[in-house]
């Protein structure tokens, strides 16, 4: 039996995930094995990862994640549609119905 193939979206999500599970510090071996990827591609899946502020390196070996890592992880979660949704609700839909705007008085 083969094991069906990744994306590498798939991929990048399954690293974060590793990432954020064990918290600070974990080096590009153990992502690796966890992730179950050679080190040629974890390393350079990590290198876009930090490019892009995800993770970030911790000293010198280790990577951490970062808020905006976090964030992505809650957004694949949830699914584009609802983040969209929740992003129009929560953050557009008020500055276009003026809604919760107070008035410059000065």
């Amino acid at each position: 039996m083969t094991r069906q193939k990744r994306t590498e979206e798939e991929l990048r999500i399954a690293i974060l995930d590793k990432i954020c599970d064990v918290g600070e510090g974990v080096n590009k071996t153990a992502i690796a094995n966890a992730v179950r990827i050679n080190n040629t591609l974890v390393t350079s899946l990590l290198s876009e990862l930090v490019k892009e502020k995800l993770i970030k390196r911790d000293g010198q070996k280790n990577f951490e994640i970062t808020n905006a890592g976090r964030g992505w992880l809650m957004i694949e979660g949830m699914g584009k549609e609802a983040a969209g949704l929740y992003v129009f609700d929560s953050l557009l839909k008020p500055i276009q119905t003026g809604e919760g705007l107070e008035p410059i008085t000065s």
